[in-house]
């Protein structure tokens, strides 16, 4: 179906266990799920029992950080799994409905875009009239009453040529932080941040079952939009002193393609990834994280900052 679910790239992992989360709406509401877990072992990822984290709300910095347990030395375990649920969801854009027994509620009818293969009616979409045009969505009416209306998908901006796309993010620079949501957690001190800085987003671990994560809904235009072929593209610093099997730096997004692993040398680089395009506009959850998996509260270091976040047309990809 068109409503397929992420894909979890994992940017530094070798023999780890990866779990993509799909992004199905609910009822007037769709979201993508949280990030994968990575297992090193050959075990089941499990969050650190006793170990708090740190909420930011959009645009504020978080460091995470716990208590470790008085009971004796820290056993081998795994870093926390991802990012409260919360953070980790964003409207896709089309408002739902579900069907109830069976059927759409008067002024809606069975979604094209979201279906199954199993059930009739999976979900229901508003009907407006007459129908709505390229790049428009239509919207029900609000609490005043009212019909429903054609308005630009959340990923265009409307102009006098139409809805058009105008870039993946609203602040590709990191300029304003207001739009990224941010989560760090460790098991004790300060052994995770997440934060928006001086124009770039930056993500660290200390520790071992430290875990810093960053995510933003992504305006994907249709591929009509890009149709020789799409990248996102960004600029970066990595760095590790140690990297292993048991950590990662992570990259999601919806349709993204697998290729090179990140340079962990702490040089200026570029990543570009190929992605496949949705066939309609979509808001989906643009994620990047740091893992580090082990010994809880072993020292470990892992760094990266992003900047320039991008999709650009590239005829490599078509």
């Amino acid at each position: 179906m068109n409503n397929r679910a992420g894909i979890w790239v994992a940017l530094l992992c070798c023999g780890c266990a990866s779990r993509a989360g799909g992004d199905l709406p609910g009822a007037g509401a769709g979201g993508t799920g949280a990030g994968g877990d990575l297992a090193g072992s050959g075990e089941s990822g499990e969050g650190v029992s006793g170990s708090g984290g740190s909420l930011a709300e959009p645009g504020a910095g978080a460091s995470g950080a716990s208590e470790p347990s008085s009971s004796g030395p820290a056993e081998p375990t795994f870093g926390p799994p991802g990012p409260p649920p919360e953070l980790a969801q964003v409207d896709p854009g089309y408002p739902l409905v579900v069907p109830a027994g069976g059927m759409c509620p008067a002024g809606t009818a069975p979604s094209e875009r979201f279906w199954c293969t199993d059930v009739p009616y999976c979900y229901c979409e508003y009907v407006c009239a007459p129908a709505c045009g390229a790049g428009e969505v239509c919207m029900p009416a609000g609490a005043a009453g009212g019909a429903a209306s054609c308005q630009c998908h959340g990923a265009l901006e409307a102009s006098d040529g139409g809805c058009v796309w105008r870039g993946l993010g609203p602040d590709p620079s990191f300029d304003d932080a207001s739009s990224w949501r941010l989560y760090a957690r460790s098991v004790s001190g300060d052994g995770a941040a997440a934060e928006v800085s001086e124009g770039r987003l930056e993500l660290s671990v200390a520790q071992r079952c430290g875990y810093a994560w960053a995510g933003t809904a992504a305006r994907l235009p249709a591929a009509s939009q890009l149709p020789a072929g799409a990248a996102l593209v960004f600029d970066y610093r990595a760095a590790s002193d140690a990297p292993d099997a048991s950590s990662a730096i992570g990259l999601r997004l919806q349709g993204l393609q697998a290729g090179a692993p990140l340079d962990l040398s702490g040089s200026p680089a570029q990543m570009r990834r190929c992605i496949s395009l949705p066939e309609e506009p979509r808001l989906a959850l643009l994620e990047l994280s740091i893992e580090s998996n082990g010994t809880c509260a072993e020292a470990v270091s892992y760094e990266l900052e992003v900047d320039n976040l991008r999709l650009e047309a590239d005829p490599s990809c078509g």
